[in-house]
């Protein structure tokens, strides 16, 4: 395997991570266990458009899109 299939696979594989990772937090959110707060998505939306924008401006388009879930 080479340098790009691993990042490619390190990508895929922490994009799924991040999925699994919202299950609890979206099953805690619908049970009314967990309250979300506006300006912590707004961050963390901001965030995450920031990476991308910064990734696909400086031509690093080998997975752009997952930054963008």
């Amino acid at each position: 395997m080479d340098t790009f299939q691993i990042k490619n696979l390190l990508g895929i594989v922490a994009t799924f991570l991040v999925f699994v990772g919202y299950i609890p937090y979206t099953r805690d959110i619908l049970k009314g266990k967990t309250k979300p707060h506006l300006y912590s998505w707004f961050l963390w939306a901001f965030v995450t458009w920031i990476a991308f924008a910064l990734q696909f401006t400086t031509l690093v388009r080998t997975l752009p899109v997952v930054t963008y879930h």
